[in-house]
């Protein structure tokens, strides 16, 4: 059992500032003689007493992942973050405690809360967004005491579970969506299921190694139906394969001790991620978010394949399709066309006729005829037909069906595709919830790069929530005022007063999600980095404030993705930062300047392009700061602060085409451990009082 200790905004020291401390204090030991060399280690007894304080930002967030209401007390809400533990507010967002912060994972894939005992919560460990960045965790904690201490009850092979749900007349009664392993197969994937409070666990829906279970939700007004989705999935360094037949909708009619896979009207073949609700009305309403990611053949109209004007007493051709018979037959743009077939073109009502022709009945289209054209004063014929002269049938067109939305008004028995339109999450893996207004079963949220909101069941779908980030996660409705949801995205935590129309960011969550981290040689030094989605940003290591370090001492240095940020140890106004796949630049803080200095590909190089992962290395030589190192499939240098890539290594990878063709070519093995230790976690761990990441400290600024 750990204690959670909570979230301040000033503490006695910060790390980074007392380690510069250790040469006086290291200077305090005896004299070395002559003969004997001097040590000075860093030990465990040395650091016990240094705290951690952190610098922030708080201006934006990072990815939330779920979120849980207290069912007696609506200021109090539970915030669920990728990396950043367990929050709790209960004073409506007005300050925070952290809840879980030393255990054996930052990474947080589902919470719940018991609504029989708000005092005891359920955890689900690492995220089931599928990411990149999505981290895994260690398996399902308890606590009976609303968050003060925890229990861990075992799962650890689930690495990523994406929901919990609690049976609303026996606490006992639980289930878990494990997820499995996100890049290899793995067996403890699958629907677990305990009667005993955690006790023991028994799994009752099992596919195979690739197929675990991402969503499950008890009907809360007859609990005896439960409905889970299972979803395969497995992403490898260099691609991701996100469907199969393995996704599928499940019910169950004795409290999930047996599951039957739902067929009536639902689609099958390669399914994507599927998100379920269930309307608490009594109404046996079920609501399911489904990526349908087969491929279907999607007619085209007709084109032109001939386009001419009358001009100057003749009909002259102006555009020709590519890959239609006229061209294929010889005619360019210019023709003067004289005749067609029989029909001499001598005026522009007689062109009109030949068009005519084509939409009388008979064969005419596909007859052979004669074209009769002048070409810079001479006399040519070509012979076509006369639909290849004037039409290009277009082959169909090859598209995943997209996003579907099904309802189920006999608690699963049967499906209904409700929506007009596609509309769901893109990329389908990242994104799964859809919830219903628990006072209308014809309004719900679902997200997606967007929010979207139904008020029809789910036939239309507008898009809301424009004000704010985008890549939403989590939405709650508040079951005692509709009019009011909670919204986590990858900017942090919003809330809307009016049903969603407009919203509020509530930005002093610190759960801002940083890659990797780089110190300037200011005094005192400013600490960069980049994070998640939210771009690169640098901040102060203190501040003249009494209060601490505000929101606005963090200056944006670039977009997208950050991640590596290094700072030139003459200038700490030149600053390196990079978006993904290799999107390097330079940025000069003082004058507010970029210029990007991606490498080109090599003179001889054999590959097509240049190929570069998710994150790029960026690293200043400490002999010469004008010499800079990039990495991509080669590593490149350069010697002008990269306006100029001279020398590069010979490309490092396979070359492999298939995998060439994915999305992150330079692959990199996923360490098998916890990642508590991993760069976009321990950030976190490093800027608060969390102690997970302390053996970290020492390297903290390394890349």
């Amino acid at each position: 059992m750990t204690t959670p200790s909570p979230f301040r905004l000033r503490a006695p020291l910060l790390l980074f500032t007392a380690l510069a401390g250790l040469p006086a204090a290291l200077a305090q030991e005896p004299e070395a003689t002559a003969e004997e060399a001097p040590t000075a280690a860093l030990t465990a007894a040395l650091l016990e007493d240094f705290e951690w304080r952190p610098l922030g930002p708080t201006g934006f967030g990072g990815r939330i992942v779920d979120l849980a209401l207290h069912p007696d007390r609506p200021r109090s809400l539970w915030v669920a973050s990728a990396s950043g533990g367990l929050w709790v507010t209960e004073n409506h967002g007005t300050s925070w405690r952290c809840l879980f912060e030393r255990e054996g994972t930052l990474s947080i894939g589902d919470v719940a809360v018991d609504p029989s005992n708000p005092e005891v919560i359920w955890l689900g460990t690492g995220e089931a967004n599928n990411q990149r960045s999505s981290y895994w965790g260690d398996g399902v904690y308890k606590s009976t005491d609303g968050g003060a201490s925890w229990a861990h009850l075992g799962l650890v092979d689930s690495h990523h579970i994406g929901r919990i749900a609690i049976d609303p007349e026996d606490s006992n009664h639980v289930l878990v969506a494990a997820l499995g392993h996100l890049y290899t197969p793995n067996e403890s994937r699958g629907l677990y299921r305990t009667t005993d409070g955690g006790a023991t666990w028994t799994r009752v829906i099992q596919v195979n190694p690739d197929v675990g279970v991402v969503d499950v939700v008890i009907d809360p007004a007859d609990p005896r139906y439960v409905y889970a989705a299972s979803y395969e999935r497995r992403r490898r360094a260099w691609d991701f394969d996100g469907n199969g037949p393995g996704s599928g909708i499940w019910r169950s009619e004795d409290r999930g001790e047996t599951f039957e896979r739902c067929e009536g009207g639902l689609p099958a073949g390669d399914i994507g991620r599927i998100g379920l609700d269930v309307f608490g009305g009594g109404s046996g309403e079920v609501i399911a978010t489904v990526a349908n990611q087969n491929v279907e053949a999607v007619e085209r109209e007709p084109r032109p394949a001939l386009e001419a004007e009358w001009k100057d007493g003749g009909l002259v051709v102006t555009d020709l399709e590519r890959r239609g018979g006229a061209r294929e037959a010889g005619l360019r743009r210019g023709d003067v066309i004289k005749r067609v077939g029989d029909r001499v073109i001598d005026s522009a009502f007689q062109w009109l006729k030949v068009m005519a022709s084509l939409e009388g009945e008979g064969e005419a289209a596909s007859e052979p005829v004669d074209v009769v054209y002048e070409r810079r004063g001479e006399s040519a014929t070509v012979t076509t037909t006369l639909g290849g002269l004037l039409v290009f049938e277009q082959e169909p067109r090859e598209r995943e069906v997209g996003g579907e939305v099904y309802r189920s008004s006999d608690r699963g028995a049967t499906w209904t595709k409700v929506n007009e339109k596609p509309a769901g999450g893109s990329p389908a893996y990242y994104y799964g919830q859809i919830r219903f207004d628990p006072a209308d079963d014809q309004r719900a949220f679902m997200c997606s790069v967007p929010l979207y909101r139904t008020e029809d069941g789910g036939v239309s779908w507008s898009r809301v929530a424009g004000s704010v980030h985008v890549d939403h996660h989590a939405v709650l409705v508040d079951p005692a005022d509709s009019q009011k949801v909670w919204l986590g995205n990858d900017g942090g935590l919003h809330v809307s007063y009016d049903g969603g129309d407009s919203w509020q960011h509530i930005n002093n969550l610190p759960i801002s999600q940083f890659y990797a981290v780089g110190l300037d040689m200011s005094e005192p030094f400013r600490v960069y980095g980049g994070t998640q989605d939210n771009g690169t940003w640098g901040g102060p290591s203190t501040s003249r404030d009494p209060q601490g370090i505000h929101p606005t001492e963090w200056k944006y240095v670039g977009g997208g993705d950050g991640f590596y940020a290094q700072i030139d140890p003459r200038d700490p106004n030149t600053v390196y930062g990079e978006s993904q796949f290799g999107a390097i630049y330079r940025r000069n803080m003082a004058t507010g300047t970029s210029v990007g200095i991606r490498p080109s590909k090599p003179e001889g190089a054999e590959e097509s392009s240049l190929r570069f992962n998710w994150n790029s290395p960026i690293l200043i030589s400490s002999h010469n700061p004008e010499i800079i190192y990039f990495c991509g499939n080669r590593v490149f240098k350069s010697f002008d602060r990269g306006d100029s890539w001279p020398v590069h290594s010979p490309d490092l990878t396979t070359s492999d085409a298939e995998r060439s063709r994915g999305t992150y070519p330079t692959a990199r093995s996923p360490r098998s451990r916890s990642p508590r230790g991993t760069p976009a976690s321990c950030w976190w761990g490093r800027m608060t009082a969390s102690s997970r990441c302390r053996p970290m400290a020492a390297t903290v600024g390394r890349t």
